[in-house]
């Protein structure tokens, strides 16, 4: 799905999350998707938050569980 303009929506190919923590640039394969490239903006690091996400809100919803947002100190983080 594109939208108008310059900007690709391109949503996160699950190798792209944060259990792949910065890998998902390995995950490619000739096997898959003729190797396409999925992985988009931000996986380079360990965690992948998509791009325009609300800080204030995630920091809320890491809260909701038991680790809360301390969680995410242990892992680097795109620039979302």
């Amino acid at each position: 799905h594109n939208r108008g303009g310059s900007m690709a929506f391109q949503p996160y190919y699950l190798g792209c999350l944060g259990p792949a923590l910065g890998t998902c640039n390995d995950t490619l394969s000739q096997d898959y998707d003729g190797g396409a490239n999925w992985c988009g903006p931000g996986c380079g690091a360990d965690v992948c938050v998509q791009p325009g996400t609300n800080r204030t809100d995630l920091l809320g919803y890491l809260d909701l569980f038991p680790k809360g947002r301390g969680w995410l100190n242990d892992y680097s983080v795109n620039d979302f």
